[in-house]
């Protein structure tokens, strides 16, 4: 499946805009936007094979993550988030990104997450690499204005595990 240049605008559905299943997905371009973060959903599911998302905007999604990935034991296929911006985003366990993987051809990067306040525990960015991948790289990144709560205290905005090393490279943590 391929999507490119597609805004979303105020759809209102029972827990994501898009779900995907099977094959392979490719987005570009894409923007998913609730005017009132109220009314907002989850953006996007994937259970699929190879999965790549770039030059896309998700914008006061709620209940549910932006981007949420769930790939079956079986399934190694790439995916990749590129060039993404994540602003003002809700949801009850990953604000932004959920994903649970078991590929050894993972890549995040160039990705902006900004003006998040979560007021329940939960995540930024929920990375689950099934101990597939040695080492995760989180390559020019940059968390803005958030407020993150934990469910061990201390407000960590990333909860990223089953991978020996993770590497930031070029990320930036501003105003958080």
């Amino acid at each position: 499946t391929f999507i490119r240049n597609c805004q979303i605008n105020n759809c209102i559905t029972q827990h994501y805009v898009i779900r995907m299943s099977g094959g392979i997905s490719e987005l570009d371009e894409i923007s998913i936007s609730f005017d009132d973060i109220n009314n907002g959903i989850g953006g996007i599911e994937f259970n699929n094979k190879k999965i790549i998302i770039e030059h896309s905007i998700f914008m006061r999604t709620n209940i549910e993550s932006s981007i949420k990935i769930e790939q079956n034991e079986a399934n190694s296929d790439q995916i990749m988030i590129n060039d993404c911006t994540f602003d003002s985003c809700q949801g009850t366990v990953s604000n932004c990104i959920s994903i649970s993987s078991h590929t050894t051809n993972f890549e995040i990067k160039n990705i902006i997450i900004q003006n998040i306040k979560q007021e329940d525990s939960g995540y930024l960015v929920n990375i689950n690499c099934n101990n597939k991948l040695n080492t995760i790289l989180l390559d020019n990144i940059s968390f803005i204005n958030n407020e993150c709560k934990s469910d061990y205290g201390g407000g960590s905005g990333l909860f990223i595990i089953g991978v020996d090393t993770i590497w930031f490279s070029k990320c930036q943590f501003i105003n958080n």
